[in-house]
């Protein structure tokens, strides 16, 4: 599995959070074991675990009727970096949405913060994404990935995805 998803893992069995951060996170903090502990959404910051769900959600969700809306979109779930990024590959992307007319919805059920300072964060998102493709179900799949999140003008944007499944 990815980093992430490890982490995760040995979190739940009540692993240390501080050899987690020292051992997988880019942040400065690594050294030090990283300043935050587990962080709960409920203990966040509420505009940092807002976006941080409801941008990784935008950025999964995609529908094959919608693509336009979709890229219109980008500017206000990331930063210009990323979206330069992702579009590199969008024209394959788009063409495969539509030949299968796929659909994807995403439902996110747990945040967890691993790294804040002023303007960054890492984000741990727990998601369940169902894709169907022609009306019809074609498949399901729990996971967590990590996300990195910039304060961009005073919103809090996608800057990175390390590990999330292309």
């Amino acid at each position: 599995g990815t980093n992430a998803q490890r982490i995760m893992d040995q979190i739940r069995q009540g692993g240390s959070f501080a050899t987690y951060a020292r051992q997988y996170s880019e942040a400065s903090t690594k050294a030090v074991g990283g300043d935050l502990g587990w962080i709960r959404a409920a203990q966040l910051p509420a505009s940092l675990a807002t976006a941080a769900a409801e941008n990784a959600k935008k950025l999964v969700a995609i529908d094959y009727e919608t693509l336009d809306d979709y890229v219109a979109g980008l500017p206000d779930i990331m930063t210009q970096g990323l979206e330069d990024e992702l579009m590199k590959s969008w024209d394959q992307l788009s063409d495969t949405y539509e030949q299968a007319k796929t659909k994807v919805d995403v439902t996110i059920s747990d945040v967890g913060v691993t790294y804040l300072e002023d303007n960054r964060a890492e984000v741990l998102i727990a998601q369940n994404v169902s894709v169907t493709q022609d009306g019809q179900a074609a498949g399901s799949t729990d996971g967590t990935y990590l996300i990195r999140l910039e304060k961009v003008d005073g919103d809090w944007k996608l800057s990175s995805i390390p590990d999330l499944p292309s």
